[in-house]
């Protein structure tokens, strides 16, 4: 079977439970990277663009409340900027990740219930 130019080489094997079915690992392979990627992405967007629309927010508050000086005014939206942001990126994924089920009241531990306990296994 000759290739044509520019075709992508597919290897089928053989499934060793049943020989009459053949199994294409390289498309598998390559779907489950590009869905891996597609993730990762989508991922990095919606943390940027909530983490826009909290300074947007915060920046507001902040110039509502308002502040003596301009310089008070700045400082206050550093500081509630980073917190949020660090809050939003940092925290709130080693939350969803891990498993604080063993040192939290049950009532909140049913949510937070990852895969990475707290200590080796």
């Amino acid at each position: 079977m000759e290739k044509k130019a520019g075709e992508k080489a597919s290897k089928e094997y053989s499934n060793p439970d049943d020989s009459s079915q053949k199994v294409a690992i390289c498309g598998y392979y390559f779907a489950d990277a590009r869905n891996g990627k597609v993730l990762s992405l989508s991922i990095t967007v919606v943390i940027i663009v909530f983490n826009t629309i909290l300074k947007k927010i915060i920046i507001s508050l902040i110039t509502w409340v308002g502040e003596d000086t301009f310089s008070q005014r700045l400082t206050s939206i550093t500081n509630g900027v980073f917190v949020a942001q660090f809050f939003n990126t940092g925290i709130l994924l080693v939350l969803v990740n891990a498993n604080l089920g063993e040192q939290l009241p049950q009532s909140i531990a049913q949510y937070l219930n990852g895969g990475h306990y707290d200590y080796g296994q």
